[in-house]
């Protein structure tokens, strides 16, 4: 009888550390994809700016040399971090599933 009860705390266990696992990585995968609309905004803003102060007129000329002579895209470096937290969210995805999986499976073949 103990080890039937052994058996179920540890499904339950099991169980509870994969739905983590689902959550944390499907907030992850949500709060990524939405970091990266939010620098893709932050891009966008910076080449219009810079189209505005390079292609209009020689007035803004003195400005644009004081400050450096475009406008900056710091943005970018964002990237490969973001790529890499979407990856390890959809990984967390698939290891919480994949254990829900195998935790059925075995509960069913005993």
């Amino acid at each position: 009888m103990e080890q039937f009860f052994a058996f179920i705390r540890k499904q339950r266990v099991t169980k509870i550390f994969s739905l983590i696992a689902i959550v944390a990585g499907t907030l992850l995968v949500l709060f990524t994809r939405r970091s990266m609309h939010k620098v893709e905004q932050a891009k966008s803003t910076a080449d219009h700016m810079t189209d505005f102060f390079t292609n209009g007129n020689g007035m803004w000329n003195p400005v644009i040399k004081f400050f450096g002579g475009q406008v900056q895209k710091e943005a970018s470096k964002y990237d490969a971090t973001l790529s890499t937290l979407l990856a390890l969210g959809i990984a967390l995805i698939i290891l919480g599933f994949l254990i829900l999986i195998w935790n059925r499976h075995r509960f069913f073949k005993r």
